[in-house]
């Protein structure tokens, strides 16, 4: 099945937004939820939706208005970007898994832990250093196993892991026991959840969020550890980056086992 023809011409491939079923407005919604309520916005969204049939992982709908495609998998419905479609189109005919060789450094290197707030349910990321097939290489990478296709805006630039052809650890990838911190962090303001760490030196440094990386100029990622000091937001230590790297993702088929990659939060 094709996912994005016959397609409308006017809807998905325009920047403006589906009143009837959320295209272009949300990313993504409860399906379950959208059924049970359908007076709610979400319902009338699903409302919206011809069932086009079943595909990998799930199902395909589209808007009976704008055409949009939305792939609906365990009770979650997202909007399949129009301008993705090449790529989109690719995730749903074929596999794209790992070698056995690239799976055992991506289990070496460990994927992020889930937080204390729940974030990193969806998929199984691991980052590290990819070079593809045609010799590009992605010093900042995140290999995602994941059962959906490739929708999330934040995922960009976005490939596919069947392009991989070296995966090995990354310079700017954070250690294990700094990633399980970070995942421990929580929020003290609005956007802000803090971690303290600190170089091979003793050198202080403040880490926001739970990244997978570091991008400084003076000190090495590999070489930083998490700090048995408190944090003090009144003694604010330099933010441990000081340039901006762009991150590619490589999206991977969701594979037995893969869960037994993320690290381990004490008690998780």
């Amino acid at each position: 099945m094709s996912v994005f023809t016959p397609i409308a011409t006017t809807g998905p491939e325009q920047p403006g937004a589906c009143d009837a079923c959320g295209y272009g407005r949300t990313i993504r919604y409860n399906w379950a939820i959208a059924g049970k309520e359908p007076e709610s916005k979400v319902g009338a969204y699903r409302q919206a939706l011809e069932h086009l049939g079943p595909t990998r992982n799930g199902d395909l709908y589209g808007c009976r208005s704008c055409g949009g495609r939305w792939f609906v998998f365990e009770q979650t419905a997202c909007a399949l970007p129009f301008k993705e479609r090449e790529l989109i189109e690719r995730w749903f005919g074929s596999t794209h898994v790992l070698t056995a060789e690239h799976f055992d450094i991506a289990r070496q290197i460990g994927a992020r832990p889930i937080d204390i707030y729940g974030n990193g349910k969806d998929s199984v990321d691991v980052p590290c250093e990819i070079e593809t097939a045609n010799g590009e290489v992605f010093p900042a990478a995140v290999v995602s196993f994941q059962k959906y296709p490739p929708y999330e805006p934040y995922k960009k630039p976005v490939r596919l892991a069947s392009e991989i052809v070296d995966l090995r650890p990354g310079k700017y990838t954070l250690p294990a026991p700094v990633r399980i911190a970070t995942a421990q962090a929580r929020e003290i303001s609005y956007g802000f959840a803090p971690t303290l760490i600190e170089t091979n030196s003793g050198h202080p440094l403040v880490i926001n969020g739970s990244p997978h990386f570091m991008f400084s100029t003076k000190y090495a990622a590999e070489k930083t550890r998490p700090s048995a000091k408190t944090f003090d937001r009144h003694k604010m230590p330099p933010a441990a980056d000081d340039f901006e790297q762009e991150i590619a993702y490589f999206i991977a088929d969701w594979v037995d086992g893969v869960e037994d990659l993320r690290l381990k939060i004490r008690g998780q």
